[in-house]
């Protein structure tokens, strides 16, 4: 198998390198196998299924974070009344426990990047 050589990391490898005022290093290329490591800003570019998958946790938190804050909205709102006091209780507990889900969806993401992970990489690892 052969390797492509490095290229020099002083100039930009394409145009998506370079930031709107042509400053190389804006847009850091996408991470090589080498780089893959928990929550690297660029793990969602190593590859099309790294790309949907990002796509498809950050859809997901991003419900959570609405169906937390509105958990939290209607909550305090129930807390002004005070027949609703008991469901406001709840709701509050309901957002709480969203808002805790929100970094064990970003942690799963991660462990998925993982699984998709070079697997020729992890056999020389472990020839080693």
């Amino acid at each position: 198998m052969s390797r492509a050589m490095p290229q020099d990391s002083s100039a930009p490898r394409d145009a998506a390198d370079t930031g709107r005022d042509g400053a190389a290093g804006a847009n850091p290329p996408a991470a090589r196998s080498e780089d893959a490591t928990l929550f690297h800003p660029d793990n969602r570019r190593r590859s099309p299924d790294h790309a949907r998958v990002y796509a498809l946790y950050e859809l997901v938190y991003t419900l959570v974070d609405f169906l937390a804050a509105a958990c939290f909205i209607g909550g305090s709102v129930m807390f002004f009344f005070d027949s609703l006091m008991m469901p406001g209780t709840w709701a509050f507990l309901v957002g709480s426990l969203l808002f805790a889900a929100k970094p064990s969806l970003r942690l799963a993401r991660e462990l998925t990047y993982l699984r998709m992970g070079d697997v020729d990489r992890l056999a020389k690892r472990y020839e080693q």
